[in-house]
Formats: structure tokens, C-alpha cells, sequence
């Protein structure tokens, strides 16, 4: 029942090209990632380009999500 509330008021956003490639052009030519295990975190250092910062997660998919959300927040 959620899901079909969800469909009728949230409409998905379309991202033009113009604004994919701006973003995009944006983002520094190297990015790296390491990571490690902290009890049950998983605890990266995400180095782009002359920023480096932290994130983590609690699964695998979640660590993957925090590393794309925190590349987004900072660019």
C-alpha cells in the first residue's frame, strides 16, 4: 500500500543531459577508496581528487551508498 502511495506522489526526477554532463565534469579525474571492518561498520577513506573525508555503512550496500552520497555532498 506504501509503494502505491509512494508512485503517486513521488514522481522520479529526469535528469537532463545538460545537467549530467555538468555535474559530471565536475568530479576529479582520480578516485580511490579503502576501506576496513570496524567491529560491524565498515569504515572507508574516499580520496577525490585534493579532498579526502570519510564515510561508512553497515553493510556492503549501504557502505557503497555513503561512499556515492558523501562524493555527491562534497562535489
Amino acid at each position: 500500500m506504501l509503494n502505491l502511495i509512494k508512485k503517486l506522489f513521488i514522481k522520479p526526477i529526469k535528469l537532463e543531459k545538460e545537467v549530467f554532463e555538468a555535474c559530471l565534469n565536475r568530479l576529479p579525474m582520480q578516485i580511490s577508496v579503502e576501506w576496513f571492518r570496524d567491529g560491524k561498520f565498515i569504515i572507508g577513506r574516499v580520496k577525490a581528487g585534493d579532498k579526502d573525508f570519510l564515510t561508512q555503512g553497515l553493510s556492503v550496500q549501504d557502505f557503497i551508498k555513503m561512499v556515492n552520497d558523501s562524493i555527491y555532498t562534497v562535489y
